[in-house]
């Protein structure tokens, strides 16, 4: 047998279209994995221009990251001032309340030289991504109460759960 009629006899058999369409077709599955691959990275590509383009200064991820982290320091700082609140009495209104609204006053400071910034700018970072809590509206600037640090550690939570919905 030369080899014209081996070759003629593998075209012509369950050998050789098994031989020949075997590598065939894991070339073709090969080459969709390879487009399908390459359609994925085209699409990040231009979700990340679109980002980009409006403005965003931080990556989903690391918004959600920082966001969540803000979010635990703003419990955490709220339940370490209410902790060191000073106890009011009726006996002595004026020092009671001196007390009190020194400490308010601190907190508020603390507030701002700690916290405010990142609040602000993480803020800012969701309403590019046209996502916003009233609660983060009205207290980011000034957080009038433990109330309003409560409610800011919220917000923050809640806009870091609807970002990674949305991602999915």
């Amino acid at each position: 047998m030369d080899s014209t009629e081996v070759w003629n006899w593998i075209q012509g058999s369950w050998v050789g279209t098994m031989l020949l369409g075997i590598p065939w077709f894991f070339g073709v599955v090969t080459g969709l994995s390879n487009l399908l691959d390459a359609i994925r990275n085209i699409k990040k590509h231009i979700k990340d221009f679109n980002k980009k383009r409006k403005g965003y200064l931080l990556e989903d991820a690391e918004l959600i990251r920082r966001s969540e982290e803000l979010s635990r320091n703003l419990f955490n700082f709220t339940e370490d001032r209410k902790s060191s609140q000073p106890n009011f009495t009726f006996e002595d209104f004026k020092k009671s309340s001196q007390e009190a609204t020194r400490h308010s006053s601190d907190t508020q400071q603390m507030y701002a030289s700690k916290y405010q910034a990142e609040a602000t700018k993480l803020r800012d970072e969701f309403m590019k991504r046209e996502l916003n809590d009233q609660n983060i509206e009205m207290y980011y600037e000034f957080p009038t109460n433990f109330f309003g640090l409560n409610y800011l550690a919220v917000g923050f939570a809640t806009l870091s759960e609807k970002l990674k919905e949305r991602e999915g």
